[in-house]
């Protein structure tokens, strides 16, 4: 959709996309069209994004520590993610001599 309504933009005219990039209901590793879009665009010239912080909220004093709760807290949950997951490297030997005892114990097993 971001895509549809960009290329429609005529001569001398001018669009102002907003969005908050935290905030979608999409499921987890669906990309919204607003960030694919700002990832697609951010190098034309012609074409400015900018990224809003916590500092820049000139609404009340909470809901700039609602903002950075939220974000610490994705952070964290980013984090903890990351550690969960680990990363095996092997060499071509090894590998090797997995796959051999994975083929023996196929021959034992038949």
């Amino acid at each position: 959709q971001m895509k549809m309504f960009l290329t429609r933009l005529g001569y001398n005219s001018k669009a102002v996309v907003t969005g908050d990039l935290s905030q979608t209901d999409l499921p987890r590793g669906v990309k919204s069209g607003l960030s694919t879009a700002a990832a697609i665009l951010q190098n034309i010239e012609g074409i400015g994004i900018f990224e809003f912080s916590e500092r820049d909220v000139v609404r009340h004093r909470l809901v700039q520590e609602i903002i950075k709760a939220y974000e610490k807290y994705e952070e964290e949950k980013r984090n903890k993610q990351s550690k969960g997951r680990k990363k095996f490297f092997m060499n071509k030997k090894e590998l090797k001599n997995i796959a051999k005892k994975i083929a023996a114990a196929e021959l034992v097993l038949s």
